[in-house]
């Protein structure tokens, strides 16, 4: 079929307010209606536009990356110290114009050279500090073979460049991105504060690509560090996936590039030194995902559009009988059902009490913890800082940077234990709920997943259409969002931070939007505002015993409000997981009596009254059943 039919049905406003008709009243999310959604579909089928952002730590060679993939001139600034999170496209062209479009948040366009010189002026935090320009993405034209399909590369920088003004844009790419790029480095291998990074990403997005550069510059790393540093770099890949819950098809793939190699390459046109980089074996990674994912789209919105439809007619067919039923049988059908589902709702009670009663002593526990971790850190933080006094780190910027460092450090340690704990709680919410058919089918967004011949995965294309979508991991990217921003810049508001993580953690569905808004808020406000600002505020250019007492208040400040603002939060977290579960309960009461009262009007209808009722079902039936038909026989071309 070919997308332009497929789109068609798409936006053909009757059939999708047919779904709705039949189907909606299972769902009270009206972004997952059909209205909403199969307009949405139909837009991103034609525009063939797939985001694959490319992301890592600042320095790790992205932009070198991109220009030996994309370009054979020098376009992205490499020697920027840290760009701002201004998003860069590399997109399609056959003809490429050789201009940046800059496009601005408040609609403004300029045009510049395609070059590093300008495009620095933009992109690079000394040109652009805190995107003060207020860009909102700049846009560079490639024929790259791999672009020619509708892939668009984007360099988007870690979370750590984020400003409350960007967030929505960087957001916004997030929720298009068909997966992600990672850019590790070969020296030094993958840090905690990286994992935490790669979790934040990977979570959302289960096609992942791995690369590891390979430094060759002034100080170069050997094949031995390089092979030693990969093999090293996946067993902390399979720590991250284990712990967020991530299945695996065998060890994730890292492909080492040289990425300078290749962009000396590119640039000198030496077929020999681009073989020798390891680029050509991550470029046909990425030509085979080009060619594999238009199809993949299709394929995915066709089966959501069909299988609506068949639930549709099978709805109406079940009305239809009901209409056709004599009043004693109807009245049995009642009382039947009646039985069954107060027998149904006991059991989601029971199954409910017992999450609320896991949930007060998960709550105990995590304050337990919390108590132990503010005493034991506080102690640990004294030591050390003790330790560095002595030795002479008593000025105010190397002493702030001491204190930033052991501060980080520690909230790396409680945030992993956090993180661990969100998800064994959510494995324990799970185990009591995920046999009740209609909370896994609102708690799973994902529809279908595609796979490569070699079983590695796709991210999910496209939610269910009048299903809820969401997940414990887009809430947990939400807290990482926060906490890898305020950890990289040590500068952002508590309130920055937490909206930043909520905004980017957030997601629709019975636990997600639990855990995306509040852990998001939590660990946003915990390392936004103690590590940012808290410390540096108590410490001073004092020097020797005057010093000390100010540190210890800073630190005793930094381990009490955290931990107290840890335990409100987490309550808070609890409560949101309450309100989601019984509003689910009120859900499917009130489905329930919904389609009670249907039967019962039914029953009180007269013979004419039926018979009217029957031609519109009728009617209905066969529009969806054409619909049915048409779209089955383009399919069968």
């Amino acid at each position: 079929m070919k997308n332009e039919t497929l789109a068609t049905y798409l936006r053909n406003a009757e059939l999708a307010k047919l779904v709705d008709h039949y189907l909606a009243s299972k769902n009270n999310e009206k972004e997952c209606n059909a209205t909403t959604l199969y307009p949405i579909f139909a837009e991103r089928l034609c525009s063939q536009r797939f985001i694959l952002p490319l992301t890592g730590v600042q320095g790790s060679g992205k932009s070198t990356l991109l220009n030996a993939l994309a370009f054979d001139d020098t376009v992205m600034p490499i020697e920027a110290d840290e760009t701002t999170c201004v998003p860069v496209e590399i997109v399609w062209s056959s003809s490429p114009s050789k201009e940046a479009r800059i496009l601005f948040s408040d609609n403004r366009e300029e045009r510049i050279p395609a070059n590093e010189e300008k495009l620095a002026l933009f992109v690079n935090n000394n040109y652009n500090p805190g995107n003060e320009k207020g860009v909102d993405r700049v846009i560079l034209e490639s024929d790259c073979d791999i672009l020619k399909t509708g892939i668009v590369l984007v360099d988007l920088p870690g979370v750590g460049s984020l400003t409350t003004r960007n967030v929505e844009t960087t957001k916004k790419y997030l929720d298009e991105s068909i997966g992600v790029m990672f850019l590790l480095r070969t020296i030094p291998t993958l840090t905690k504060s990286d994992s935490i990074f790669i979790s934040f990403q990977w979570v959302r997005f289960q096609m992942a690509i791995f690369i590891q550069n390979w430094w060759q510059g002034e100080t170069p790393e050997t094949l031995k560090e390089v092979e030693e540093a990969r093999e090293y770099n996946i067993k902390v890949l399979k720590d991250i996936a284990r712990s967020c819950r991530i299945k695996l098809n065998g060890d994730p793939e890292i492909y080492v590039v040289n990425a300078y190699g290749a962009y000396k390459g590119a640039l000198e046109k030496d077929a020999a030194m681009i073989n020798e980089s390891g680029i050509q074996a991550l470029k046909k990674e990425l030509n085979h995902l080009a060619k594999t994912w238009p199809i993949a789209l299709q394929e995915t919105y066709k089966t959501v559009l069909l299988n609506n439809l068949r639930e549709t007619l099978d709805e109406i067919g079940h009305r239809l009988k009901e209409l056709s039923e004599d009043t004693k049988t109807l009245n049995e059908n009642i009382e039947s059902e009646e039985i069954r589902f107060d027998k149904y709702i006991t059991d989601i009670k029971e199954k409910f009490e017992k999450v609320k009663k896991d949930a007060d002593i998960f709550l105990q526990e995590q304050t337990g913890v919390l108590n132990a971790w503010k005493n034991k850190t506080a102690e640990n933080l004294r030591n050390n800082m003790r330790t560095k006094m002595r030795a002479g780190i008593v000025d105010g910027p190397r002493l702030e940077r001491a204190i930033q460092d052991e501060e980080t450090v520690v909230f790396e340690e409680i945030f992993a234990c956090i993180q661990e704990a969100i998800f064994s709680f959510h494995d324990k919410i799970r185990e009591n709920l995920d046999d009740i058919p209609a909370w896994k089918s609102q708690k799973e967004s994902k529809i279908h997943t595609v796979r490569k011949p070699e079983a590695r995965k796709y991210e999910t294309l496209a939610p269910t259409v009048l299903s809820s979508g969401g997940g414990i991991a887009g809430g947990l990217a939400g807290g990482v969002a926060g906490a890898t921003l305020a950890v990289k810049t040590g500068t952002v508001t508590a309130a920055a931070a937490a909206k930043i993580g909520a905004a980017l953690g957030m997601s629709a569905g019975p636990v997600g939007a639990a855990v995306g808004a509040v852990v998001g808020s939590v660990v946003g406000v915990l390392v936004g505002y103690f590590i940012g600002k808290k410390a540096k505020e108590k410490v001073t250019e004092n020097r020797g015993e005057k010093v000390k007492e100010q540190v210890f208040n800073a630190i005793q400040l930094f381990t009490d409000e955290t931990a107290t603002d840890l335990k409100k939060d987490i309550k808070e977290f609890i409560d949101k997981i309450i309100e989601c579960i019984n509003a689910f309960q009120a859900q499917q009461i009130l489905h329930f009596e919904e389609d009670k009262k249907r039967k019962v009007q039914t029953l009180n209808q007269s013979v004419e009254e039926k018979e009217k009722q029957k031609e519109l079902l009728s009617s209905d039936l066969k529009h969806v059943n054409k619909y049915l038909s048409d779209i089955e026989k383009e399919n069968s071309l």
